[in-house]
């Protein structure tokens, strides 16, 4: 299962000043920020063993490194690790607002909060939908399981169905979603 990658330029104008507003909108997200260079600053947030039932795509393990060119340009790298159940190609368009959030933050001064917010509470929406369609599986699997028990006196055939069920219905989720094609609506 892959994750999620992409690269954001930005123009800049003031260097100092685009610095702080950029600790400012990802300290907002309680990102970390490990330390700096003249230019480069890197933000990440860590792996936990909860990640996989973490409902905020924004609090998975991630790194956004920005580097500033002589140009007056941004490189910004954003990366996002899957959380062990759904790939995070599926939250691109969250992640890609986010980005986009931050560009409107730095150029125009626009409150990113409610927008962000509002792509928060979407992904979170298609985030339980998910898990949803996976716990379905598990469902379906553990029937599956007791008829084949039942005929054949092997109770085993309980947990294999459940555990069948479990990743099968994950791997389904997981092609779907890597092959579907995310369109990304700016806000």
């Amino acid at each position: 299962m892959k994750g999620y990658h992409k690269n954001f330029k930005l123009d800049i104008d003031d260097t100092l000043v685009i610095r702080n507003k950029i600790n400012d909108y990802f300290k907002t997200y309680d990102f970390e920020q490990l330390a700096v260079g003249n230019d480069t600053i890197f933000f990440f947030k860590k792996p936990s063993f909860l990640n996989s039932w973490e409902d905020n795509p924004l609090n998975w393990e991630m790194e956004i490194e920005v580097h500033f060119s002589k140009n007056n340009k941004a490189l910004i790298t954003h990366r996002v690790n899957h959380n062990n159940i759904l790939t995070s190609k599926a939250f691109s368009e969250l992640f890609e607002n986010f980005l986009l959030n931050l560009n409107y933050f730095l150029v125009d001064n626009r409150d990113f909060k409610d927008v962000n917010t509002q792509a928060l509470k979407v992904a979170k929406e298609k985030l339980y939908k998910y898990y949803a369609l996976i716990i379905t599986g598990i469902l379906l699997g553990y029937l599956s399981g007791i008829l084949l028990a039942n005929s054949t006196e092997i109770a085993l055939f309980r947990i294999i169905g459940v555990v069948m069920g479990g990743i099968m219905t994950e791997k389904l989720v997981n092609s779907y979603l890597s092959n579907k094609v995310y369109t990304i609506h700016k806000t």
